[in-house]
């Protein structure tokens, strides 16, 4: 259960997540003195609500006698889920952009690893090898540089999707193309219709052909992009991008 103790016209956040089940219950409580319960449209002291796995129950800022707060569900996670994810191949206006078919193979805390069900280069100790580089190196160094992606994403997630295909490199024949971020994916509501609606990084099934160095820099990097697109496009509501110096440097 989670507690909140709010000031007057607060805003308010809880997030709740499990590893044990595939749901959580999660209580808010206002308590007396700290904010007018009708504030947040409560008829009790505290209420409880239903929250799927890995999903965030958010409000804005509330004008008093509304009740404008609203559930951000997750999509449940499972190992061995297919899911279609539009990826490009090299047109910047998405005339070449491909619908891949990709399996979940891992789920780490901060990331979910597809793996498009083509490719045969990809093995179990690739992805453990992955998910410890992702975890350990990449995600807390570039998170203490630059700030966190957006949490939940778009999706209601707080994973970021990472999808290994051989369509990121046009199969081979984009040589040397390791990986990308496309920020048509992490904006809400953009209309694009090949967006997949996630905060994503896309990485080619070669990625272990190439040096340590260049292939989880490589990921570092592109997270890096994911993450300043978030941050500083969301608070200028997408009309400010980082200076190319720093994005690209």
């Amino acid at each position: 259960a989670a507690t909140v103790v709010t000031p007057v016209a607060p805003a308010v956040t809880v997030i709740a997540s499990t590893q044990a089940g595939s749901s959580v219950t999660a209580r808010m409580a206002v308590e007396d003195g700290a904010a007018p319960r009708e504030l947040l449209g409560l008829t009790s002291a505290a209420e409880d609500f239903a929250m799927p796995y890995r999903s965030s129950f958010r409000s804005g800022r509330l004008p008093s006698g509304r009740r404008t707060y609203g559930l951000q569900a997750a999509k449940a996670l499972a190992l061995g889920d297919h899911e279609d994810f539009w990826v490009n191949t090299g047109s910047s206006s998405g005339a070449s952009d491909l619908k891949r078919t990709a399996t979940l193979r891992r789920i780490s805390e901060n990331a979910a690893f597809y793996v498009d069900s083509a490719t045969t280069r990809i093995t179990e100790q690739h992805l453990d090898d992955l998910v410890k580089q992702f975890e350990e190196r990449i995600y807390p160094r570039v998170t203490a540089v630059y700030g966190r992606e957006a949490r939940p994403g778009i999706d209601g997630d707080d994973r970021v999707g990472i999808l290994i295909s051989p369509a990121v490199d046009n199969f081979g024949k984009e040589k040397g193309l390791m990986g990308y971020f496309w920020y048509r994916d992490a904006i809400p509501n953009s209309g694009d219709p090949h967006t997949n609606k996630r905060e994503m990084l896309f990485m080619t099934d070669r990625l272990f052909e190439y040096e340590p160095l260049t292939s989880f820099g490589t990921m570092a990097h592109e997270f890096q992009h994911l993450i300043n697109f978030t941050r500083k496009g969301a608070a200028s509501k997408y009309t400010q991008a980082e200076d190319t110096w720093l994005d690209e440097g």
